[in-house]
């Protein structure tokens, strides 16, 4: 028989291995589920994926995808909304031209294997400062950096800068600052 305290041991060490085995079956069903980036491909959109609805729905699976507006410098255009329920917020934001996939916008934490998710504070991992860049127009005061990997994925940062319009603020201010967008930018092949 085991005296108490090594029995006590075992069941703990038995209890802990079965949560890390169990976190890290649940770690690889998450990252399974969440879309790989690459300068071609966001999860199910590749780069030659029409900028139609129908299309986009076909690749969209779960999603709802409706027709939009967004504008830049007072001109409205056509943009494609998605999300997984009617009721939900705009998961994703689709850019293009005629029938030309420009950009995808990702407004959800949770749905895109990247460095940084919507909701992160930008100072959880090392941004290279030689690729941010400050916001303009409509993003003025808003940091934009890309991502290191060769990815096509950019990350929108909303910073607490009162600095000059054009320039980026200290590392630390955008360290401090919060992901509230994931872009990808296709790259046709």
């Amino acid at each position: 028989m085991l005296p108490l305290s090594r029995a006590i041991t075992l069941a703990t060490l038995t209890a802990s291995l079965a949560l890390v085995a169990s976190c890290s079956i649940a770690s690889q069903t998450d990252d399974a589920a969440l879309w790989t980036a690459n300068p071609d491909r966001l999860g199910p959109i590749a780069a030659d994926t029409p900028f139609r609805q129908d299309a986009l729905a076909e690749a969209l699976v779960g999603f709802t995808v409706n027709p939009g507006q967004a504008s830049a410098e007072g001109e409205t255009y056509l943009i494609y909304e998605a999300r997984r329920t009617d009721a939900a917020p705009v998961e994703l934001v689709i850019d293009g031209d005629g029938e030309q996939l420009l950009a995808v916008t990702v407004r959800v934490a949770e749905l895109v294997q990247s460095a940084l998710d919507v909701g992160m504070l930008a100072g959880a991992v090392d941004l290279d400062p030689d690729l941010c860049f400050p916001g303009v127009e409509e993003r003025s005061g808003d940091v934009v950096c890309q991502d290191e990997r060769p990815t096509g994925l950019t990350y929108w940062i909303r910073v607490d800068h009162a600095g000059p319009d054009g320039e980026l603020p200290p590392l630390e201010t955008l360290n401090a600052g919060t992901v509230y967008e994931i872009q990808w930018v296709p790259v046709p092949g």
